[in-house]
């Protein structure tokens, strides 16, 4: 129970600018992946990677710069990482000790808690710790969308689909204009029955985007298991 925000660690003003970019340039990485545009998305990560390089040599224990880098790893998205042979359990491993680390240094950081929250929930199916964790990182900051779409994702994976429903209603308010953030909701309407409100959402997203291929993997993934 949180009755005020924890007052933030302080930050270095550097860090914090260079972080801006690194967190701009991963969620460029993020939609070049989804259409395919590989080379582009290599470019933007490993200019991010050069970007929490810097910040960590500032501050090593910046948690911001912690949970970029964790990101950076559990995909394996710059060149470099890509060359490591490394399971995806072994990279998200990997990026769970650096989310450790940043909440060492700032137990109240929502961003961390939300990212080995979600870790907790995609890898090792602690389920109530992970709650805990996303409960906490949303008391801090309601408006976090990265707690937002994890815990609608646990809620949607334990059954509890209205809960869901909250939270997609919650990050279509807050972030309307990015892709990967609004597929959750016709995942949604889909898990709570109205098949036919899904797939409108669906049509509606492929017609703005013909050639996203994360959203045609999900639709074939979606009429494969029909």
């Amino acid at each position: 129970r949180i009755r005020r925000p924890p007052p933030p660690r302080p930050r270095d003003p550097q860090v914090f600018r260079l972080m801006l970019g690194a967190n701009q340039l991963l969620d460029q990485t993020r939609t070049l992946q989804m259409v395919g545009r590989k080379a582009q998305a290599d470019d933007a990560a490993d200019e991010a990677q050069a970007l929490v390089t810097k910040a960590l040599a500032v501050d090593p224990e910046d948690a911001s710069a912690l949970v970029v880098q964790a990101t950076l790893v559990r995909n394996g998205w710059t060149r470099e990482l890509a060359r490591q042979p490394l399971s995806g359990e072994q990279r998200a491993a990997a990026a769970a000790d650096l989310l450790r680390q940043a909440l060492t240094t700032d137990p109240n950081d929502p961003s961390a808690l939300a990212a080995l929250a979600d870790y907790y929930r995609r890898f090792e199916w602690r389920w109530e710790d992970a709650e805990t964790m996303f409960r906490r990182a949303l008391a801090i900051d309601p408006n976090h969308l990265e707690a937002l779409w994890g815990y609608g994702h646990q809620l949607g994976t334990l059954g509890r689909a209205l809960e869901h429903l909250e939270h997609a209603r919650a990050i279509m308010r807050l972030d309307p204009e990015t892709l990967w953030r609004r597929l959750d909701m016709p995942r949604v309407l889909y898990l709570l029955g109205d098949r036919q409100g899904a797939m409108a959402r669906y049509r509606a997203e492929l017609a703005a985007a013909a050639d996203n291929l994360f959203l045609l993997r999900e639709l074939y993934f979606v009429c494969l298991t029909e």
